[in-house]
């Protein structure tokens, strides 16, 4: 082999070399990145500055980004629960808070929050989350409510959570659609949004892109709902596991079908009542509630007191008379098609100064 062609064959080495090097830097494995912050990239091996982790060898993933509104008043539980959810899966989604501004948040408990993104700043959303709490004043913004509804229209999904349902309400995302809220805002959301048609038997809604979640821990469960339909049961399965939470995907545990939602409203009591629950728990059938009622009056005068609570709620009415044997009286409730009885006892308490009042609530 004469120098002429070892020279050419020398070039060719060189040109493929070049090649595969360009090649290797174009798709980042000699770059690093940090898995927990998108922010931080490296051309060298080491730690990230900001976490601790090492630093992954690669180009780094597209990972789905899910953007959480937070505002001042939002209940904890309401943003707190998803972002867990999603960011356990840190691989594959990419979570962050985005802020009306860059000013930290106070929620409904005190806990101060610095958002991460704004409204001017933050990238755009491939799910987009809303959370609850108080949200009368977010509701007054209109900013505030055109920010939802631009960027719910870029956003691959929307889910509210808790109240959260009243602001993509006001943006227009859930017009024509089922939607479920906190079990007390029932009422509410459907007097505001009559073309809503709003559900209380059901922990969470899928009308596609859009999904709504009921009260608070409601939205851990709309998460896993939405990993799974995003990325598969199995790997919404696998976060519960890490997460070590027992979800249940066709649980039917809905807080606003529960019946105690049934149970009389009683007035307010004398001041010289003390009333401590010792029990509630129940079904969507049936309920029974139990307390400790401390007082000095008798038990002629605690229940007479309870009767005039109970009669202040106009939906009750009185059925069955008292029983001077325990005191026991009885009141019949017709409502939504249903028929309900409640029967309340009093007796004395042997362990305190007072009576021991017990409620069990069932449908006929």
């Amino acid at each position: 082999m004469n120098k002429r062609a070892n020279r050419i064959i020398v070039s060719i080495i060189f040109v493929l070399l070049t090649a595969v090097m360009t090649q290797a830097q174009d798709d980042g494995s000699q770059a690093y990145y940090c898995a927990m912050d998108s922010e931080v990239s490296a051309d060298a091996p080491g730690s990230c500055p900001k976490c601790g982790m090492a630093l992954i060898q690669g180009k780094r993933p597209t990972r789905i980004k899910v953007g959480i509104f937070i505002f001042n008043n939002i209940q904890i539980l309401d943003f707190t629960g998803p972002y867990d959810v999603f960011a356990f899966k840190s691989k594959v989604f990419e979570v962050f808070t985005i802020g009306e501004n860059m000013k930290p948040i106070e929620t409904s408990y005190g806990l101060s929050v610095n958002p991460k993104y704004t409204f001017e700043n933050c990238p755009q959303p491939d799910v987009l989350i809303i959370p609850g709490g108080g949200v009368s004043k977010e509701l007054e913004k209109e900013n505030v409510i055109e920010w939802i509804a631009r960027t719910a229209e870029k956003s691959q999904y929307v889910m509210s959570v808790c109240t959260g349902s009243f602001l993509i309400a006001k943006a227009g995302l859930l017009q024509g659609k089922s939607a479920t809220t906190y079990n007390s805002a029932i009422s509410s959301l459907r007097t505001l949004f009559p073309d809503i048609r709003v559900v209380s038997d059901q922990r969470y809604v899928d009308n596609g892109k859009v999904l709504t979640s009921a009260g608070i821990s409601s939205g851990i469960d709309l998460s896993f709902h939405l990993i799974a339909k995003m990325k598969g049961l199995g790997v919404a399965q696998e976060v519960a596991l890490g997460l070590e939470y027992d979800w249940k995907p066709n649980s039917d545990y809905v807080r606003a079908a529960l019946a105690d939602r049934k149970l009389p409203r009683v007035g307010k009591l004398p001041e010289d009542f003390d009333w401590q629950v010792l029990g509630t728990a129940g079904n969507r059938e049936s309920w029974q509630l139990s307390g400790l009622l401390r007082t000095d009056k008798s038990i002629h005068e605690t229940m007479q007191a309870i009767y005039a609570g109970v009669q202040a709620d106009s939906t009750w009415q009185f059925n069955k008379g008292f029983d001077d044997t325990f005191m026991l009286t009885g009141w019949k409730l017709d409502t939504d098609g249903q028929s309900w009885e409640n029967k309340i006892s009093v007796e004395k308490s042997p362990e305190a100064n007072g009576y021991l009042v017990k409620m069990v609530l069932a449908k006929n």
